[in-house]
C-alpha cells in the first residue's frame, strides 16, 4: 500500500508527514510495531491521546483541511514503522473487489 514508509528512531514526537498546502488526502497504515502509535495533526502528539494505530495492519485515512497539516505520532521505542500514500484512488477495504480483471 505504501508509497513511501516513517520510521520512528526514538520515543519523542515526530514528524511522519509534513505539511503541504496542496495536498487533499493521504492513508497511513501501522506496519510494524509492538507499542500503539498516537497520532496529532498540526500539533505534538501526546503519547495514549487522540488518534492512535494500535495493531499492524490498522489504517486511517483523512482528507480535507486535517490533510494539510503536518502529521506526527510517538512510538515508545519500538521503531514502529508507518507506510504512507498520498495517490487519488487508494482505499483500503477487506473484501472489495474494483473488477473487472484486465484480459490483455
Amino acid at each position: 500500500m505504501a508509497a513511501s514508509a516513517f520510521t520512528f528512531t526514538g520515543s519523542a514526537t515526530a514528524e511522519v508527514l509534513a505539511a503541504d498546502n496542496y495536498r487533499d488526502h493521504y492513508v497511513l497504515q501501522l506496519i510494524s510495531s509492538s507499542n500503539n502509535v498516537p497520532l496529532a495533526f498540526g500539533e505534538a502528539a501526546v503519547a495514549a491521546t487522540g488518534l492512535q494505530l494500535m495493531f499492524p495492519g490498522d489504517t486511517v485515512r483523512v482528507e480535507g483541511a486535517k490533510a494539510r497539516l503536518a502529521c506526527n505520532g510517538i512510538d515508545a521505542g519500538s521503531n514502529a514503522v508507518i507506510g504512507i500514500e498520498t495517490k487519488i484512488g487508494i482505499t483500503y477495504r477487506v473484501g472489495s473487489f474494483a473488477g473487472p480483471w484486465p484480459t490483455t
